[in-house]
C-alpha cells in the first residue's frame, strides 16, 4: 500500500508570487482579448463595406434596361487595389473581361478602373 505524503503548505512568498504571476498573464490575456476583437470589427466593417458596394453594383445592373452594355468599370469611389486578386478576377469575369484569369493584380486594377 503507498503512502500517502503530505503535501507542504506554499509560503505567503509563494502565494504572493503565483498572484503576481497569474496577474500578469490576465493582464496578457485581456490584451489579446482586446486587439483580437479590434481585428475581427475592422474585419466586420470592411465586410459591411463590400458588402453595401456590391448591394449598389447589383442594383445598378438591375436598373440597366435589358440589352444594354453592362458597365465595366468601378463604382465611383471604390478602392480596387484593396481587393484581393481573387475578388478582382471575380468581378473580371462577371464583367467580361477577356484574359482575366492569367492577369495579374495590376492588371485587373487596369482592366476594372477604366
Amino acid at each position: 500500500m503507498a503512502k500517502k505524503t503530505a503535501s507542504k503548505k506554499p509560503t505567503k512568498k509563494e502565494l504572493g508570487e503565483r498572484i503576481a504571476r497569474l496577474e500578469a498573464d490576465v493582464e496578457r490575456l485581456t490584451t489579446e482579448a482586446v486587439t483580437a476583437v479590434r481585428k475581427a470589427e475592422k474585419k466586420a466593417r470592411k465586410a459591411i463595406e463590400q458588402n453595401t458596394s456590391l448591394r449598389a453594383r447589383v442594383d445598378e445592373l438591375e436598373q440597366a434596361a435589358p440589352g444594354s452594355p453592362i458597365p465595366q468599370s468601378a463604382p465611383a469611389g471604390e478602392d480596387l487595389e484593396s481587393l484581393t486578386a481573387a475578388e478582382l478576377r471575380s468581378r473580371a469575369k462577371a464583367a467580361g473581361v477577356p484574359g482575366y484569369s492569367r492577369m495579374p493584380k495590376a492588371a485587373l486594377v487596369e482592366a476594372l478602373g477604366s
